[in-house]
């Protein structure tokens, strides 16, 4: 719709083109097969892939295209299979946090002093190192279902007792009414780690002396990863370097790894023509057709060589736009040598990420 214009109803044009779709060998593919492996949705994935082609300056795809390129790849679907915690190895396993907690009661200094002589090196204190209890925080999960209604999410039975019309219980009186569960399209997972850990606290005198320490226990603060999956670290590493391939091989000026160091809409004699705004890619080749590769070289043009150019009937060389572009050039171009670096590409250095937002990269 355009303003000023009456709407008919009538279709503006019936070339609209045709929608981009994912080619086989695109990067794109990789990140479909990452995240519907990690048990993202059609849309999250398609999400990812959006934003991997807005940094490289790429046209969006639909859902469609996603789902079509996903089908392509030959997935297997298989059902997912519920499987103990300790796994096959059990007796492995078993055996692995005997010595752990052995281990622990010895740098606590709590375990009994039966030990075999000689003392085995993963008994040795001396090489385990002791453990005072302040130094340590101890922390579990909880996932908790959420439910819309008054109950609590571990229950499913309602307990009823007859009350009067003051709320007070009376064996004559009337039950309340029965408690439902809101049944909601999507329901989710509240997850929550919470930690506990004791401190001591230390107690001076007059002259800065410590006399006493007082233990207190304190909660840690939750953690919260609700909508999120807690990973082991082999597998975070794997993501991470994963991640940090993907950015490598982003051409183009990808956002937000290609920075322009200089003001906004600033360019110099030296520039190549696209520094100047509203110049695109296609506008730039064709001007590197005709040997303009530089603002300067944009800046002598004459009339009678813009003449020229246009004589050759390139459809992004007119005689106008040409003439637009010079002009522009002479009026907004900065005095001197250009300063250095013009930019700063983020997508050479070995970690983009910390280069780019800093030690809190991971944040």
């Amino acid at each position: 719709m355009e303003e000023g214009k009456d709407y008919t109803g009538e279709q503006a044009g019936k070339n609209v083109g045709r929608r981009p779709k994912i080619e086989d060998g695109f990067v794109d593919q990789q990140i479909i097969a990452d995240w519907l492996n990690q048990g993202l949705g059609l849309r999250l994935t398609q999400l990812m892939v959006n934003t991997h082609r807005a940094e490289q300056g790429e046209e969006l795809v639909t859902l469609s295209a996603v789902h079509s390129c996903a089908l392509w790849m030959r997935p297997k679907h298989t059902k997912i299979k519920k499987r103990a915690q300790v796994g096959k190895n059990y007796s492995k396993w078993a055996h692995s946090l005997k010595y752990q907690t052995k281990q622990f009661l010895i740098r606590f200094g709590y375990y009994p002093k039966l030990l075999p002589r000689p003392i085995p090196k993963k008994y040795d204190i001396d090489l385990l190192g002791k453990l005072h209890i302040t130094q340590v925080a101890w922390w579990d999960e909880m996932h908790r279902e959420c439910q819309i209604g008054k109950v609590s999410s571990h229950q499913n039975i309602q307990v009823q007792f007859p009350r009067d019309a003051n709320v007070k219980y009376d064996l004559n009186g009337e039950y309340d009414m029965e408690v439902t569960i809101l049944n909601v399209k999507y329901s989710a997972q509240v997850r929550i780690s919470i930690g506990v850990a004791q401190i001591s606290i230390p107690f001076y005198k007059d002259e800065g002396r410590i006399i006493q320490y007082e233990r207190r226990g304190i909660r840690c603060s939750p953690f919260n990863y609700s909508t999120k999956s807690m990973i082991s670290r082999k597998d975070a590493r794997n993501h991470i370097s994963a991640e940090m391939r993907r950015v490598h091989k982003l051409n183009n000026k990808a956002m937000p790894w290609y920075v322009n160091n200089r003001a906004k809409e600033e360019f110099y004699s030296e520039d190549p023509v696209d520094e100047i705004p509203g110049i695109s890619d296609t506008r730039q080749t064709a001007f590197e057709s005709v040997g303009i590769k530089t603002v300067h070289d944009l800046i002598e043009l004459t009339d009678d060589s813009i003449s020229d150019i246009a004589a050759m009937k390139n459809k992004n060389l007119s005689a106008t736009s040409i003439t637009t572009c010079r002009d522009q050039a002479r009026n907004d171009v900065r005095p001197g040598p250009a300063p250095s670096p013009p930019f700063t590409d983020y997508r050479k250095a070995e970690n983009p990420y910390q280069a780019r937002f800093g030690d809190d990269w991971e944040a």
